[in-house]
């Protein structure tokens, strides 16, 4: 990020974030992990991340996905934000 600002002073340069990334094989997380997550947004991310490049795997995991989210009428229009 630094770089983008590498012609800008230096008193800007002190308020950028510094971020340290830390990358995880999301197809080494268990079912069971998944299934222990109390953060259901987290759970479908990691879910939907984890067959991007398989379609039929993804399709497979559809149903699992929205069935993370309870729909009932005081949240229909965040499922139908999610989804478009």
């Amino acid at each position: 990020m630094s770089d983008l600002f590498k012609y800008h002073p230096k008193e800007v340069k002190k308020y950028l974030p510094i971020f340290d990334h830390i990358f995880i094989d999301l197809k080494t997380i268990t079912r069971e992990q998944l299934q222990d997550m109390r953060n259901s947004m987290m759970t479908a991310a990691i879910l939907t991340q984890q067959w991007r490049i398989n379609p039929a795997k993804l399709q497979d995991d559809f149903q699992r996905i929205f069935r993370l989210f309870p729909v009932d009428g005081s949240n229909r229009n965040f499922l139908e934000m999610i989804v478009v």
